[in-house]
């Protein structure tokens, strides 16, 4: 759903997973073996995903997507870039 061309639909799935994530900060709290939904989603190819919206037209869906990289991924961007 990331690559959809609806702008709103794009923000949605934006926001649901940053809900996510924010769930897998409780999840790392516990086990203390890092986010699971971080790696799945980096599993999954997420992260390329999210880097090919950092060039979408529409400022609000950079913006989600750069605070959920570097939010969540900043280690994972460090060790790419």
């Amino acid at each position: 759903m990331l690559t959809c061309s609806d702008v709103h639909v794009v923000t949605v799935c934006l926001e649901g997973l940053e809900n996510i994530l924010r769930a897998g900060e409780t999840e790392l709290s516990h086990s203390g073996h890092g986010n699971p939904y971080a790696r799945i989603i980096d599993e999954v190819d997420g992260l390329s995903k999210l880097g090919s919206l950092q060039s979408h037209d529409d400022s609000q869906i950079y913006e989600k997507v750069v605070n959920i990289l570097e939010t969540y991924f900043e280690e994972e961007e460090s060790m790419i870039g």
